[in-house]
């Protein structure tokens, strides 16, 4: 029971897998939110077409409701200031300038923005916007500085809770999709009828489970064992990254096939933070070479 507590205050061993993970992640919603620019007065407007569900003061609500406040709909330019901002800080928080103002800023924005528009968006803006959140309470300092001991147990004590948002997230999807009223997940034939619907399948995708039933029930239950077993699986060393390349293959599928890009890619980065060390180098090593290439040319 002692190497439990010794875990939170032990020097923290992972910033490096941290700091990959946050400036991949702010790299994602930079150019998630450049993507949006064509339509940010219909997504995120008090007057657009997402529509508000209205400003109602108590707790945390107007604090990340901001953007449904009634002000905004005599000054339609306020969610501009909510876009450029987050940009901005995204910016600075991938070069490392005042990463701590720049995190907390980046997850205010982003959340007003992600709560405003989310009629248009798929869930995983959702769990990011729970990851920038903890990433506030990560944060490099010295081990000079007076605050070193209690920054090490933020820091130990929220890289464990993004672990374990992860795993609670597939356990509760795995849960009510097996509890769920609706047979289909149980009966294997989620994935047919969900690769029927136009909305949430390309072509290809429809063609497939179309013309091969079992394929699609074994897609189906192949999803809920993976699911249901990743909070176990994740954690064995020689199963671990296997296991990861089925479910980076799944989730790019989820985003290519059905649409549902940002959940997809956000699961697949929500990846970094179970691989190792030697593994992070490796792909930074990556990283590296392919700039240095397009450099040469």
């Amino acid at each position: 029971m002692t190497s439990i507590p010794t875990y939170f205050i032990q020097d923290f061993k992972h910033w490096n897998k941290i700091d990959f993970f946050k400036r991949m992640l702010y790299v994602f919603l930079f150019f998630n939110t450049i993507t949006l620019l064509p339509a940010v007065n219909d997504i995120f407007g008090y007057n657009g077409l997402a529509g508000t569900k209205g400003f109602m003061w108590g707790g945390t609500k107007p604090f990340l409701n901001l953007l449904s406040h009634p002000i905004n709909h005599k000054h339609e330019w306020i969610h501009w200031l909510f876009v450029v901002g987050q940009l901005f800080f995204l910016v600075l928080g991938f070069f490392r300038i005042k990463p701590i103002l720049s995190s907390v800023f980046i997850w205010f924005l982003t959340v007003n923005l992600f709560l405003k528009g989310g009629l248009f968006f798929t869930g995983g803006e959702v769990l990011v916007n729970f990851m920038l959140f903890y990433l506030m309470f990560i944060q490099k300092t010295d081990k000079s500085a007076k605050n070193y001991d209690i920054q090490n147990i933020l820091n130990n004590t929220f890289y464990v809770i993004l672990l374990l948002q992860i795993c609670v997230l597939y356990f509760f999807s795995t849960f009510w999709k097996l509890y769920n009223p609706d047979p289909l997940w149980r009966n294997g034939m989620a994935m047919f009828y969900i690769s029927q619907i136009d909305t949430f399948s390309s072509g290809w995708l429809k063609a497939l489970f179309e013309n091969n039933l079992w394929l699609a029930k074994g897609v189906t239950y192949l999803v809920l064992i993976y699911q249901g077993s990743f909070s176990l699986i994740v954690w064995i060393k020689k199963l671990k990254i296997p296991f990861l390349i089925m479910g980076l293959i799944f989730h790019l599928t989820i985003s290519i096939g059905m649409g549902i890009f940002t959940f997809g890619i956000v699961m697949s980065l929500s990846y970094v933070l179970f691989l190792d060390q030697k593994h992070i180098e490796w792909m930074k090593k990556i990283g590296n070479k392919k700039s240095q290439n397009n450099l040469s040319y």
